[in-house]
């Protein structure tokens, strides 16, 4: 579950604009290399698994806590409310790792 988060976390962090898609594949080719797996079971709904982040640990008073990447090696905290327009961005990372 540790690896998906980070290829959702480095997915999301290129479609904020942080980070490049070669750096988003660097990560994982690492990952794949390490044989972690980096995919969700089809099964997943994106929408329903978005809404479940919100029960997290990392949410606090409303706002989920993500750490994202702006450059490879330097991460920062990225403070996301669930009705910020953002949302359809974690919706879209999320679909892309859902195999």
């Amino acid at each position: 579950a540790v690896a998906i988060g980070t290829m959702m976390a480095a997915e999301f962090s290129q479609n904020l604009g942080f980070i490049t898609p070669k750096e988003v594949a660097k990560i994982q080719t690492l990952l794949n290399q390490a044989k972690l797996p980096t995919a969700l079971d089809k099964k997943v709904n994106a929408n329903d698994l978005y809404k479940l982040m919100f029960h997290d640990k990392k949410v606090q008073n409303g706002t989920l806590n993500f750490v994202l990447l702006k450059n490879l090696g330097e991460a920062f905290v990225y403070k996301l409310n669930s009705a910020e327009e953002n949302s359809t961005l974690i919706i879209k990372s999320i679909e892309k790792f859902i195999q």
